[in-house]
């Protein structure tokens, strides 16, 4: 659950750096916003998955199944 609430933290954080970009910058730093919104969703999503792969209840990296 707190992985969810991180996820909605993280997204809340792109879509206020778009709209500081858009009504107080006045868009004059729309490249920086995009290559910040795009930096974060990368790196949630990285974090996302390392986190289900290195949890030790996945199976994926067992050598010994059964």
């Amino acid at each position: 659950m707190k992985f969810l609430v991180s996820m909605y933290v993280v997204m809340a954080i792109m879509g206020l750096v778009n709209l500081t970009n858009e009504y107080i910058l006045n868009g004059e730093y729309s490249a920086l916003a995009s290559w910040l919104t795009v930096t974060l969703f990368s790196s949630g999503l990285y974090f996302l998955l390392m986190q289900g792969l290195l949890s030790p209840k996945n199976e994926c990296w067992d050598l010994n199944p059964g």
